[in-house]
């Protein structure tokens, strides 16, 4: 399970968006459904979230990221390698109120 415990206490001050980007940039890349957010089924690198919106709930603190990543596809030919491809796409964020449980979907858009 995937948690964001200090994003959740610092919710409703000024602390929220570097916390939750610092927590955000600890997690391994595994935990972001990235692989949803690519074009051509390239490999994700160099990811870079920000923060669009957030707003809370009783359950919940649910917020909409920004991802900025490069994604390295190949080439048309085999002697072609790999093209790095700037990608972007959102993902929806939701951090439960009661134990900090973290779950990350990409947005429909």
């Amino acid at each position: 399970m995937t948690a964001l415990p200090e994003s959740l206490r610092a919710w409703g001050t000024p602390a929220f968006e570097p916390t939750l980007r610092s927590e955000l940039a600890a997690l391994p890349p595994e935990c972001l459904p990235l692989d949803a957010l690519t074009t051509q089924g390239g490999r994700v690198e160099g990811v870079t979230l920000r923060l669009l919106a957030a707003e809370a709930s009783h359950d919940a603190i649910r917020a909409r990221l920004g991802v900025l990543f490069t994604e390295w596809v190949g080439g048309c030919s085999c002697g072609e390698g790999l093209m790095p491809v700037q990608g972007y796409g959102e993902i929806e964020l939701s951090i439960a109120r009661g134990d900090a449980a973290a779950h990350f979907s990409p947005r429909a858009g």
